[in-house]
């Protein structure tokens, strides 16, 4: 079986390379040297993936090596897993730290194997790969007990264990850390257990070992209960001897005083008081020593340098699981590796690649579950395993027998980190398992605030959690983020409820976001509406988690409340599939409901109703909204409701009623001092006044420049109550009838201000309706297959959110679609329509863009 090379160079030796390549495939070598690099794959990840895959590594060292961090990383990389065959090929010498490996010179060499040279080549190459290299380079076998050669080897001192299994990925963080190495003294790995700490720090110290003369060594802790039984865990690994009468510490600064020793400190957490007097002290007396410790939270000691070791990438739900993508994923990369250890016959195939994806998502990428999972194979589908990830403390505990016992299953890992927190942090712990999708300080406050006994406040007990690496901040924005990974938050779930603390957890979690919301609500109506929108949005999975809850208890009224409250934001950001689920359970309790709260979800109702283009469900509830408000002298209530019913009617094209609705909502709104309300009136009826004269040919160019005059007040309103939908709609409604009036550039340039204020808001619904306005606009500047694209568009935007269009938006777009059908062959317009159809909301908008800078452009550059 041929034996794998890869030859690393710079690419102005590349000649050199090519003839050493020849030479070598002759001999019978598989040789790696001209990267192809896969479609979907990095550059990184695919060189480190053929050196993972090499035998040896051949490097060509010269005076342009010195300015190629690649030739100097690949050698590195193969010095580390003595693989290293260097080749001089002018006289740069090679540099400290590989200057003791034996090289050869081939400068002047052409390729020729009847250099002597060329033997020496071999013979490096040989005592590598052993008795299989001999065999193929045509010598005489050598006898089955006979030792293999090394490589002449000045060999660095070290403890590190030979590993029993491959690892995978982590390519960027070993580079960061190793250059990291060289700037800090004492260098910490903090993250959440079974994050692979030890094993990157093994990998680290395995690439550096070169560095360090008198030895590379390793300090397992994690079996060591005693914190003044340190430094003799650190003598022992040293082998240094205790002398008597005398403390083992001292004996062992004295010895490492003039040593250049890096020692690795494995599992700090629970010995952190005595780690980190000895690494003071060790940093103080001792110039030649650097330390790199793991730990599940920092050491504290002055100098230190934090790094958190994060979960391994996994793939992307909005990536559709193929084969060819899942391949770049570390997560993935890694449960195949290990599935393959099952099971030999293991493959990642169209079958299985969806289960292998999600089993990776959920469980965050956390390689030491991944691993327990992937063992499973031998007796589970990757389908079967996913399935049962619901529980998955229970299903991962196959570990490695050999391991510490905290590190055999996941459930033991998670224990170990529970047990060294102090009574007041576990409860502290166990409360954060209410939130889902990560939480803020303010929420973690709120809920805390309630705790009777408690002598350290939130801040204090969340810093130390995310010290201890079983909290993790989510986001770093002005507003800082935190969140349990989905397992952590099981356990700590699990713990709330052995400690028969569910119900006062989930009360306080239920009582903060029904205020919370409500105060979002009122966001929404200011300048500060993305801002809420976004807040919401971020927090979404906490407020369906109090929806579910409450529905769950019966205690519905908190349901009730959270859905009228983020109805607004349910339109805006046109989650409608799960808004009309949600108003149809609710407006179907039977219990009394308060009439205030009822009336406000039936008017977010209704609106959702007219937005899916139900009107008659619609207008049901809206009246009944109108009623009530009137009952309970809610004015404002009724002016909203009578807007909506406005907004309805119109749809339908019932223009004389819609009238009569927006006379009787202005004039309410207006006594109410309501000028928000005010202006999204005055809006719908322009809208509504606009149509009307659309639909009977009577919006000539003269009539739409006076309306364009009257109507472009509006945007400036709407820019000053700072709603952007509001303003999002003034802008299309003015571009319509600017490209009624003929004015192509007003036209281009207010739909583009509207497409940009409809895609912040995040709103699929009103954009298609831009859309579909700009489509016509490209029927105007006969681009009539873009106008197809565009149509195919936002057909795709409405089905993904689940509406169609009304009537009057299907008008626009029959109007657009015909035009432009007109002007194609039928083959062109099938394309087109394909096209458009399998477009995204950025790539529509994208196309969208072209369309109205290419019309601007065009426009501008005819002659006046």
């Amino acid at each position: 079986m041929s034996r794998k090379l890869f030859i690393s160079y710079s690419h102005q030796d590349k000649s050199v390379a090519k003839q050493v390549a020849e030479a070598l495939s002759g001999r019978g070598y598989d040789v790696f040297w001209d990267a192809r690099i896969p479609t979907g794959m990095t550059f990184d990840t695919y060189i480190y993936r053929e050196l993972e895959d090499s035998d040896a590594v051949i490097v060509l060292w010269s005076t342009h090596s010195v300015d190629s961090d690649y030739v100097k990383e690949e050698a590195e990389y193969a010095k580390t897993k003595r693989m290293l065959v260097p080749l001089t090929i002018d006289a740069t010498p090679l540099p400290f730290g590989f200057a003791r490996i034996q090289t050869t010179d081939i400068s002047g060499w052409h390729g020729s194997t009847q250099d002597p040279r060329w033997q020496t080549v071999v013979d490096s190459i040989e005592a590598i790969l052993g008795d299989e290299t001999r065999r193929l380079s045509g010598e005489s076998h050598a006898a089955a007990d006979e030792v293999p050669r090394v490589p002449t080897v000045d060999v660095v001192p070290h403890n590190l264990p030979m590993e029993l299994t491959s690892f995978v990925g982590r390519d960027a963080e070993i580079r960061e850390l190793v250059q990291l190495l060289n700037e800090a003294r004492l260098l910490t790995l903090t993250g959440v257990g079974g994050v692979g700490k030890t094993r990157l720090a093994l990998q680290v110290a395995a690439r550096a070992i070169d560095r360090y003369r008198d030895g590379v060594w390793l300090v397992e802790l994690g079996a060591l209960s005693d914190p003044d039984l340190t430094a003799k865990q650190v003598a022992v690994a040293m082998s240094v001897q205790e002398q008597a009468n005398r403390p083992i510490a001292e004996t062992l600064l004295e010895v490492t005083s003039t040593k250049v020793v890096l020692l690795v400190l494995d599992n700090c957490e629970h010995l952190i008081e005595g780690v980190a007097v000895l690494a003071e002290e060790l940093l103080r007396s001792c110039p030649g020593v650097r330390l790199l410790a793991t730990s599940r939270e920092p050491l504290g000691v002055s100098g230190e340098t934090l790094w958190t070791l994060q979960p391994m990438s996994v793939p992307s739900l909005d990536i559709e699981p193929a084969i060819d993508r899942l391949g770049a994923v570390e997560s993935i990369d890694l449960f195949i590796d290990r599935a393959r250890l099952a099971d030999r016959e293991f493959s990642l195939n169209e079958d299985n690649a969806a289960a292998c994806a999600e089993i990776c998502r959920r469980l965050d990428g956390v390689p030491l579950a991944i691993e327990l999972a992937a063992a499973s194979v031998s007796a589970l589908s990757p389908h079967q395993i996913a399935e049962r990830l619901d529980d998955r403390l229970a299903l991962l505990i196959k570990g490695t027998r050999t391991a510490l016992p905290r590190q055999q299953t996941l459930r033991a890992a998670i224990d170990w980190s529970y047990e060294l927190l102090t009574p007041e942090e576990q409860r502290f712990f166990r409360r954060l398992s209410v939130f889902r999708g990560g939480f803020t300080l303010d929420a973690v406050e709120a809920l805390w605030s309630h705790e009777e006994k408690r002598d350290r406040d939130a801040l204090e007990l969340l810093t130390h959690l995310v010290d201890k690496s079983l909290v993790v901040i989510t986001s770093r924005a002005e507003t800082r983020r935190f969140g349990l990974l989905e397992t952590i938050r099981q356990y700590a779930w699990e713990r709330l409820e052995s400690a028969q603390e569910t119900d006062a957890a989930l009360a306080q979690h239920r009582e903060w976001f029904t205020s919370w919301a409500k105060e979002q609500e009122r966001l929404l109506a200011t300048a500060d509406q993305l801002a809420a929108l976004q807040a919401l949005e971020t927090d979404y999975d906490n407020l369906r988690a109090v929806l579910e809850r409450s529905m769950a208890s019966g205690d519905v009224e908190p349901a009730l409340r959270i859905a009228a409250d983020i109805s607004y934001f349910w339109w805006l950001h046109s989650h409608f599939g799960e808004a009309g689920a949600w108003f149809e359970r609710l407006l179907a309790v039977g219990q009394r409901v308060p009439p205030r709260v009822r009336a406000k979800l039936l008017l977010g109702a209704g609106r959702f109703s007219h937005s899916v283009s139900d009107h008659e469900q619609a207008t049901e509830r809206l009246a009944e909204a109108s009623r009530i408000a009137e009952q309970i002298n809610a004015p404002r209530m009724k002016g909203w409701a009578l807007a909506h019913l406005m907004m309805s009617e119109v749809a339908r094209l019932n223009f004389d009623a819609a009238r009569v609705h927006g006379e009787q909502s202005l004039h309410i709104l207006q006594n109410a001092g309501d000028l928000l309300g005010i202006a999204w009136v005055t809006w719908v009826q322009a809208y509504e006044r606009s149509f009307d004269l659309w639909m009977n040919n009577k919006l000539i160019p003269k009539v739409a420049e006076d309306l364009m005059s009257e109507f472009e007040p509006m945007v400036a309103a709407s820019q000053q109550l700072g709603d952007r939908l509001l303003l999002g709609h003034s802008l299309e409604l003015l571009g319509s009838i600017a490209l009624e009036a003929g004015r192509i550039d007003d036209a281009g340039a207010h739909l583009s201000e509207a497409v940009s204020a409809f895609d912040t808001l995040g709103n699929s619904v009103h954009l298609a309706r831009t859309l579909d306005h700009v489509a016509l606009l490209a029927t105007r500047a006969n681009q009539p297959a873009a106008a197809i694209r565009l149509l195919g568009a936002t057909t795709t935007l409405r089905e993904r959110v689940g509406v169609s269009a009304t009537l009057v938006e299907q008008f626009r777009f029959d109007r657009a679609l015909d035009t432009a059908r007109k002007n194609l062959t039928p083959n062109s317009f099938k394309d087109a329509w394909a096209e458009g159809i399998g477009m995204t909301r950025d790539q529509a908008v994208e196309h969208a863009r072209t369309i109205m800078d290419g019309t601007a452009s065009r426009h501008s550059a005819e002659p006046s």
